[in-house]
C-alpha cells in the first residue's frame, strides 16, 4: 500500500511539473498588423507584468545612488535593468547585467576585494561562492557591513549585482 501511495504521489509531482513547463519555441515576429492599442494574447501564455523599468533590450546607465556609490562600477558587462531593494532586513540596490563574462566577473571580484570587500558572507569560507563550468558567484562584506553579491551564468553571460545594507532595528 505504501509503495502504491508513493508511486501515485510521484506521478502527481511529475504531471504538476510538466504542467508548469513553458514553450521553448520562440514567439513569431513581424507581420503583426494588430492595432497597437489592443493586446492579443495566447490563452496559454503568461504575459510579463508591466513595470516602470526600461525595456530589457534597452541599455541602462550604471545607477548613481547611495548604494551604488558604495562599490566600484564593473568594467565589463551592460546594465539592462536596475531596482531598489527594501525589505524588513536590509535595503540596497540590484542591477541585472548582460554580456557579462566569467572573466568580467573575476576582474570585478578583484576590484571589490581591492575596495575592501574581503570578508566572506555568513556561512561561507571564501568570498568566491561558486566557480565551475556553468556559474561564477561572489559574496563579500566590507568593514562597514555593506554586503555585495554577484554572479553570472557562463552559458548565457547574464547575471546580477546586489548591494545590501542591513537595517539596524
Amino acid at each position: 500500500m505504501k509503495k502504491l501511495l508513493a508511486l501515485a504521489m510521484a506521478l502527481i509531482m511529475v504531471f504538476a511539473l510538466a504542467a508548469c513547463g513553458g514553450d521553448t519555441e520562440p514567439a513569431p515576429s513581424g507581420g503583426d498588423t494588430a492595432d497597437p492599442g489592443t493586446q492579443q494574447t495566447d490563452p496559454g501564455a503568461s504575459e510579463p507584468e508591466p513595470s516602470d523599468q526600461d525595456d530589457p533590450g534597452d541599455v541602462v546607465e550604471w545607477p548613481d545612488n547611495e548604494f551604488t556609490n558604495l562599490i566600484p562600477q564593473p568594467e565589463g558587462g551592460t546594465v539592462f535593468s536596475e531596482d531598489a531593494v527594501d525589505n524588513a532586513y536590509f535595503e540596497g540596490h540590484t542591477m541585472t547585467m548582460t554580456d557579462w563574462s566569467v572573466e568580467d566577473c573575476k576582474a570585478y571580484a578583484e576590484a571589490l576585494i581591492a575596495a575592501g570587500f574581503d570578508k566572506p558572507g555568513a556561512g561561507f569560507d571564501s568570498v568566491v561562492i561558486t566557480d565551475n563550468d556553468s556559474i561564477y558567484s561572489f559574496g563579500a562584506e566590507n568593514e562597514d557591513g555593506v554586503y555585495v553579491t554577484f554572479g553570472t551564468s557562463v552559458a548565457q553571460k547574464t547575471g546580477s549585482i546586489s548591494i545590501q545594507v542591513t537595517k539596524n532595528e
